[in-house]
């Protein structure tokens, strides 16, 4: 059984990067559409970009904007210039000049649709079909834009009649949808009002993503696996959820940070099987191949998450070997505070709890942890908090002696007191 898990955001269109390319369709005067913020504020010395979002620890801009900045098709237009995600890249452009008359707000929307097309391509009308007195309209080479028309009251007025006569409200609007890895998303968007100024207001929406750069592998390749969910999580966390039947094949849609690999964020769902496989998938990390360490860019990545009976293990805590401590090498979890694995329950607030677990060490060296046979809980919920506690642990599956930890029991005591008495 198969469950897409699509994102949006992270679906869009690459587009080459800016220092890379020598293709001038990306070229806007000084700007090259794909430059981070940075990148633009250095090719526009002298010019005023105000920061509409940044980060305020490192001080770095996500958003900026500059006025009458870019002249497109004779029109002179505002733009904000977004990089916040790093490979992500959308620009805004927006003129709201006033205009003589709706067909001269045409012509202006037209200048601009010929001159997106000889850099991107084809424009197209958005939507299934045109309605009332919607016209589709030639401009450029081989593009069309839709145009309506309408009264104060909203009623329809003919194309033929609202560049005649003026119409007292008319918009038009193109789109080009991108076709391959160097494309770009453009939308083009004009809303025109005779009153109370006759402006016509413009607008450009240009989405993109900067692809990696060469050597730098950023699709899920299993041999590139540098860490994942451990086997001791799967086990609890789809325990807790509920095993299903037959396995589940989830395809999560995250980012990822090209020069580490590690996993930053994925695409939640309501679905409780897809939340839990957004959880894992946030455990990888890939080796990339990446070489500069300071580049902060994410991309986007598809991780497969097979969930299902394979997953979940039976453990004897009877029978094993216990480890000697000294001989166990850790590499995390052992200084987890029981502070927070206290109960909730207001019953138990007042009690104190000494439990011993035993934990088995499995392959990838995490542990899967119960209470140790022969020893008490005063209860479940205790027991509850001090295997959760446990269960942080992770250790190097050989021993010091060389020998193999796998397979072997580490007994834990985990003490719990009362809020007042820590």
């Amino acid at each position: 059984m198969r469950i897409p898990f699509l994102l949006g955001l992270l679906a869009l269109p690459q587009i080459a990067a800016p220092q890379e390319s020598g293709d001038e369709r990306w070229l806007f005067g000084k700007l090259r559409f794909g430059m981070t913020t940075a990148q633009a504020r250095a090719a526009t010395p002298g010019i005023e970009w105000v920061v509409l979002e940044g980060a305020q620890d490192s001080g770095a801009a996500y958003s900026i904007k500059a006025s009458q900045l870019l002249d497109i098709g004779g029109t002179r237009y505002d733009i904000v210039l977004g990089s916040q995600y790093g490979g992500t890249h959308d620009w805004v452009l927006k003129s709201n000049a006033t205009s003589a008359n709706a067909a001269e707000c045409d012509a202006r929307t037209a200048a601009l649709v010929a001159d997106l097309e000889r850099r991107f391509g084809i424009f197209e009308v958005p939507g299934e079909k045109l309605m009332g007195t919607e016209a589709a309209v030639p401009v450029g080479k081989s593009s069309r834009m839709k145009t309506d028309a309408a009264t104060e009251n909203f009623r329809g007025i003919s194309r033929e009649k609202a560049m005649k006569n003026d119409a007292p409200l008319y918009y038009a609007r193109a789109k080009h949808v991108s076709t391959t890895d160097d494309d770009v998303d453009v939308m083009v968007m004009t809303d025109y009002k005779i009153k109370p100024a006759r402006e016509c207001g413009i607008r450009v929406d240009i989405q993109g993503i900067t692809p990696p750069p060469e050597g730098v592998n950023v699709t899920f390749d299993p041999k590139r696996v540098v860490a994942g969910p451990s086997i001791s999580y799967r086990n609890r966390s789809l325990r807790e959820l509920g095993v299903p039947e037959k396995p589940l094949e989830i395809l999560v849609l995250c980012n990822m940070q090209g020069s580490t690999g590690k996993v930053g964020f994925c695409m939640n769902d309501p679905d409780p099987y897809r939340r839990l496989a957004s959880k894992w998938a946030l455990a990888y990390r890939l080796d990339t191949g990446a070489t500069d360490p300071e580049d902060r860019t994410m991309f986007g990545i598809e991780i497969p998450i097979t969930m299902g009976p394979a997953d979940v293990r039976d453990v004897d805590f009877e029978n094993g070997p216990v480890l000697d401590p000294k001989q166990v090498k850790v590499v995390s979890g052992d200084r987890v505070s029981p502070e927070g694995y206290f109960p909730e329950d207001p019953a138990l607030s007042k009690m104190s709890a000494d439990i011993t677990v035993r934990c088995k060490v499995q392959e990838d060296g995490s542990v899967i942890c119960g209470l140790k046979p022969g020893t008490t809980s005063p209860a479940d919920a205790f027991t509850r908090g001090a295997i959760l506690l446990a269960e942080h642990l992770e250790i190097e599956t050989t021993l010091r002696d060389g020998t193999s930890a796998v397979g072997g029991f580490i007994d834990r005591r985990i003490v719990f007191r009362p809020a007042a008495s820590q």
